[in-house]
């Protein structure tokens, strides 16, 4: 298979992106610790992310462009997978939570051999199986067959599905730009972290009183701008530039295959 242009661009990027979630329970820690609790810090960076790119969404519909708002599916899969990966965080191990989402690669294959029929290369299979051998060494301590052993762990694995669930969505819908992906991002994110705040309260604890928001409201406007942000910019960037080079082999003559991506 012929390489993008710009494949090493985009794998520096990736790996910027993912590394930068992977240190994402510091900033949770940092929340906690502040009072913060039961999630409601990141429902606050998510909602300080939306009232920073609401004028520019705004301006974009404006002038005739998408805002976001019109790409659902991809916005709820990939912005409550990643609520689901935060939440995690909270209710098991670091490690734990990092090896469980992160099996996003065996969620992507399946999506993708189902329905944009891709056949797993040699590199993707070489993937699959170091992470699961990793996830073989962090959970069979006493078992032969891992499985997650509490909430915090299945979260992180829902979330993993999920957001591979949302990137795959995500090579078949079209936006001019990234602006798109990442406001959907946002909103449906943030629609989807305050009912699992209320739904897993029992869990997470009830919501913090008012002068735990304005104690570290500092620290949340500068993760959000600064780290959350950038962040998805640089992921969506490059899954934009892989999409438009996966989307000229996807072949539009197949109906049955085309009525299967549609119904996904």
């Amino acid at each position: 298979m012929v390489r993008h242009k710009h494949h090493f661009k985009i794998a520096f990027a990736l790996a910027v992106a993912a590394g930068s979630w992977g240190v994402y329970w510091l900033p949770q820690r940092i929340l906690e610790d502040g009072g913060l609790t039961g999630g409601w810090g990141t429902i606050s960076q998510m909602m300080i992310g939306i009232i920073l790119l609401t004028p520019l969404s705004l301006w974009r519909k404006f002038k005739g462009r998408t805002s976001g708002l019109e790409i659902p599916f991809v916005g709820f899969l990939t912005g409550s997978g990643f609520i689901c990966y935060a939440l995690s965080f909270l209710l098991t191990d670091v490690v734990r939570a990092l090896i469980m989402f992160y099996m996003i690669p065996i969620w992507t294959t399946i999506f993708e051999i189902y329905f944009l029929k891709k056949r797993p290369g040699l590199e993707r299979v070489l993937t699959l199986s170091l992470a699961l051998g990793g996830l073989w060494v962090v959970f069979s301590q006493s078992n032969i067959i891992p499985l997650p052993q509490n909430a915090g762990d299945w979260l992180a694995l829902v979330g993993g599905v999920l957001f591979g669930a949302g990137l795959v969505r995500l090579e078949i819908t079209k936006t001019d730009g990234v602006f798109p992906v990442i406001f959907s991002f946002f909103v449906y994110g943030t629609i989807f972290n305050v009912f699992a705040g209320f739904i897993l309260k029992d869990y997470l604890g009830p919501m913090p009183p008012i002068e735990a928001f304005t104690s570290m409201f500092t620290f949340l406007v500068l993760i959000s701008v600064f780290y959350f942000n950038r962040r998805n910019i640089w992921l969506a960037r490059s899954c934009r530039k892989y999409n438009d080079c996966i989307r000229r082999r996807i072949s539009c003559s197949a109906c049955t295959k085309r009525r299967k991506i549609d119904a996904f």
